[in-house]
């Protein structure tokens, strides 16, 4: 019996478990960076020794909307058609066997490669059947430009892309039966991750991930992308930081909360249509550190941040 297991290391949390499980994304574009060129503030990530009794703002993020509208070229609905689907984001030539269609999610199958679409949704899940090829070291920024290309000609314009992280995923052998001692990591997969944008503010929850395999072949795309509609969309605010403090303060409030330090920064939040299309509206995100209060962080404590939407009154 092979007594050798096999787990999954990766340079993130959310990388490790789309390798495991393919199905997860990365945590939302909206939350501060550990480390950005610009800097993070250092509430959003350190403990304080001491306790906080009000609320402390950092409004750095929240800048002026550059932009008054949504991107004169954006994905279309069209983009969900299988044929678009199979030419632009799977790159397949091979002829699909659709096995199910069931309320606008359509499974089909090719000798390389199963496909699911759901035009009502905004989902895509393709994923490589046939086996790799040899593993051949593969140049990180290479395999970034593949993905985004292949993201590009299926529909995506770069008016809609905002940040992107390029992640490798590694496999480590641990021969239990010899010494239990770990091997040399070796790379499982190379991941690219898009977050949605609009006028440079993250739209939460849409994102693409596209995984090649070890010979750099595409190995797997994983989509929440649905079309944005034609209008209806309130991206715009008139109110000033220190009134959006005053909205935050109260939301705060009603959520539990007594003090902290507060990160504001903007995102837009999707409403699904009927169409399968989305409008956006604008929002603040209030996020907090786990030890909201600011107290010294207790041995063991992994309590979370906190984010809650703040109303802007968008329009």
């Amino acid at each position: 019996m092979n007594n050798t297991s096999k787990k999954l290391l990766v340079g993130s949390v959310a990388a490790l478990v789309l390798a495991l499980a393919g199905c997860a994304m990365e945590a939302d574009p909206s939350s501060p960076p550990a480390s950005t060129a610009e800097g993070t503030p250092a509430e959003a990530t350190a403990s304080t020794p001491t306790a906080l009794t009000t609320f402390t703002f950092d409004t750095t993020a929240l800048r002026p909307i550059q932009g008054s509208g949504i991107p004169a070229a954006r994905l279309t609905a069209r983009a969900f058609d299988d044929a678009i689907v199979r030419r632009g984001l799977v790159q397949s030539t091979e002829a699909f066997q659709e096995t199910s269609n069931i309320a606008g999610r359509a499974v089909s199958e090719s000798p390389s490669f199963a496909l699911e679409t759901d035009a009502t949704s905004g989902h895509i899940l393709a994923l490589r059947t046939a086996p790799f090829g040899r593993a051949v070291v593969q140049d990180d920024a290479v395999m970034q430009r593949q993905a985004m290309a292949r993201l590009s000609l299926w529909g995506v314009p770069s008016s809609e892309v905002g940040r992107v992280v390029q992640k490798r995923a590694m496999m480590e052998d641990t021969d239990v039966a010899v010494t239990g001692a770990p091997r040399q990591p070796e790379v499982h997969s190379y991941k690219t991750f898009a977050f949605r944008a609009v006028n440079g503010i993250p739209v939460v929850g849409h994102r693409a991930v596209i995984t090649h395999g070890v010979d750099g072949s595409f190995s797997r795309a994983l989509v929440k992308w649905p079309p944005l509609a034609a209008s209806g969309h309130k991206l715009l605010t008139r109110l000033t930081p220190k009134e959006i403090e005053t909205q935050a303060l109260t939301a705060l409030k009603r959520e539990g909360e007594t003090a902290g330090q507060v990160y504001l920064h903007w995102k837009y939040v999707p409403t699904a249509l009927s169409t399968g299309e989305v409008v956006l509206t604008l929002k603040a995100g209030a996020r907090m550190r786990g030890d909201a209060a600011g107290a010294a962080v207790a041995a063991g404590n992994t309590e979370e941040a906190r984010e809650i939407d703040v109303d802007v009154e968008a329009q």
